[in-house]
């Protein structure tokens, strides 16, 4: 591999997400151009109940035009780090509290199109708290046992984030489920 060098980068849309146009002399001599979102980095939590149910949500995604099943998660706020998002978001979105917090890995989640990150963890939780939803949100709690994930992933279905199957594989590799 020969090194790329940036020649210029400048930001083309600046609103929620922010898109940055790099230009970069490629090793074969010539420029060429490419747009990527900003980094919005995200935390994300399989959670295990005592009884061993998997606390995920459903929520609608405008972007998909769908409910999707997924981990409750969030992005990273400013100054905040990965582990006290994921504890917050977990809180929030499920009215669960993390006992056991545990990483399971950090992973970029579109490399082709940003450099975003997730952190992706496991806890062992409670349910202690209440949900505290942001007026734009309409997340349901849905709880599964791992077989029941494993059939939906078996069907080969959409309608779940891509992080989920990561997540619940990483976690079962370690006897976390």
């Amino acid at each position: 591999m020969h090194p790329w060098k940036l020649k210029k980068s400048e930001i083309v849309f600046d609103d929620f997400l922010q898109i940055t146009k790099d230009t970069y002399a490629l090793p074969n001599g010539k420029e060429s151009a490419f747009r990527y979102l900003s980094n919005i980095d995200t935390a994300a939590v399989l959670a295990a109940t005592p009884q061993q149910k998997l606390v995920l949500i459903k929520q609608f995604r405008p972007s998909v035009k769908q409910t999707v099943l997924e981990m409750p998660g969030g992005i990273i706020d400013t100054g905040e780090n990965p582990r006290t998002t994921a504890k917050r978001e977990l809180e929030e979105e499920t009215g669960y509290v993390a006992k056991q917090l545990i990483l399971l890995g950090t992973y970029y989640l579109s490399p082709g199109g940003s450099g975003s990150l997730m952190h992706l963890y496991f806890a062992r939780v409670t349910k202690t708290g209440k949900q505290t939803l942001e007026p734009e949100e309409d997340v349901t709690v849905v709880l599964k046992t791992k077989k029941e994930l494993h059939k939906l992933f078996d069907k080969n279905n959409v309608l779940v984030r891509g992080a989920l199957p990561l997540a619940l594989y990483v976690a079962e590799r370690r006897g976390l489920v």
